[in-house]
């Protein structure tokens, strides 16, 4: 069976059971990480450690070849981005604000296809997130002036993301708050039972 890539991106299972106390799975979606590290205040202000690649690449499938870092800052309140798939893995923070981040699972074999997965994270508890590639990527901010910053596997390149309609009656997802701002681009998405006509089967299959 074959989808317009990102969309056959496959599923990997992670190399190893996890050991670090600071690193955890996702309960909803195989193979996506979050951590959280503390920060430092003082007089000055704080000072916190986002990442050590040295802790995280043991429970990676391959490790982490950083292309490019990006970052975005959404002025208001009810500001959506997504959902967008990709044929790149992400690492994901959200340095200033808060925000639902949500994540579809939409890996060719995996044990969680078609799963929800919905993180209310704040800027003061420094969370990171690790994604694989082929998983749906979404966040809608609940506060104003909050900022989103990634890094990705390889390049961006536009032909190997795909927009999917951020409504998605198959998906169901519950955003928090009704969105206020979306890109052209995100509005006119398709559903997946356009992109992908055997969905539910996939989806039930994988359960």
């Amino acid at each position: 069976m074959s989808y317009s890539f990102p969309l056959n991106m496959k599923y990997e299972p992670l190399p190893r059971q996890i050991e670090n106390i600071n690193i955890v799975e996702d309960g909803e979606i195989r193979g996506i990480l979050r951590w959280q590290n503390k920060r430092h205040h003082d007089e000055r202000g704080s000072f916190g450690e986002l990442i050590r690649f040295r802790d995280l690449t043991p429970y990676l499938p391959k490790p982490f070849p950083v292309a490019q870092m990006n970052i975005t800052h959404n002025t208001r309140t009810g500001t959506l981005r997504g959902i967008h798939v990709s044929a790149w893995e992400k690492i994901i923070f959200l340095p200033q604000g808060e925000a639902n981040l949500v994540f579809v699972d939409l890996r060719v074999g995996s044990p969680t296809y078609g799963r929800v997965s919905i993180n209310h994270v704040f800027a003061r508890l420094n969370t990171g997130f690790y994604i694989p590639a082929g998983i749906g990527n979404a966040y809608l901010t609940l506060s104003d002036d909050t900022e989103y910053l990634y890094l990705t596997s390889i390049l961006w390149n536009p032909e190997y993301e795909i927009a999917i309609k951020w409504d998605d009656p198959s998906l169901n997802i519950n955003w928090g708050i009704w969105p206020k701002i979306i890109s052209r681009r995100d509005r006119e998405a398709k559903p997946l039972k356009e992109l992908i006509p055997d969905f539910d089967k996939l989806v039930a299959e994988a359960k």
